[in-house]
């Protein structure tokens, strides 16, 4: 079964809870399906696992959000990895470009199970690869996740060698692609 680390939920939980109200998420809480709406927690532990389930149910609340500039998916997925690599796997970070791109695979198994594979490489000194497969049933990216983890791996670079960091996705399963693939230069 597809699962994501709470770590990750609760970025994108406090990502809302710092871009809206209590009252516009209560709001936009009770547009979402109740089997949804029950995925939604104030809290998750960082360390648990749950099913995608949660994480696509965090999705759906975002959608159901009035819309802000601050708000747009690849935000959110460098908040997200700011939340998590200057936290709780802050240790994980290297100041090597090329040792961060190697340990991709690795950071990405601590965060989703079951549901995707990643494999990353250098494409040149200042730059690299990364490519995502979806393997389970009913898995597919949406746009927003595709943009979101351009702005995820992107701050994960920046944090690690502190140099902008610029992402590109030249070819996407949204698009009829077989996979997802990424690029980044620095």
């Amino acid at each position: 079964m597809a699962e994501v680390k709470g770590v990750l939920l609760n970025a994108q939980t406090l990502f809302l809870k710092n871009h809206y109200t209590d009252d516009e998420l209560e709001r936009a809480k009770a547009t979402l399906q109740p089997e949804a709406a029950a995925l939604l927690k104030p809290r998750y532990l960082d360390s648990a696992w749950y099913t995608y389930d949660t994480s696509v149910a965090l999705r759906h609340l975002m959608r159901a959000l009035p819309p802000r500039q601050e708000r747009a998916a690849v935000a959110v997925g460098a908040f997200v990895a700011e939340h998590a690599y200057t936290g709780v796997y802050q240790s994980l970070l290297s100041k090597d470009a090329a040792k961060i791109v190697a340990n991709m695979r690795h950071l990405h198994t601590l965060v989703y199970r079951d549901f995707n594979t990643l494999d990353a490489q250098m494409s040149g000194e200042r730059s690299c690869a990364i490519i995502y497969r979806y393997e389970a049933d009913g898995v597919k990216p949406a746009r927003a996740i595709c943009a979101s983890l351009i702005g995820f791996w992107g701050r994960v670079l920046e944090l690690g060698t502190g140099t902008k960091v610029s992402g590109g996705h030249p070819a996407c399963v949204c698009e009829g692609a077989e996979r997802c693939e990424f690029t980044f230069s620095w």
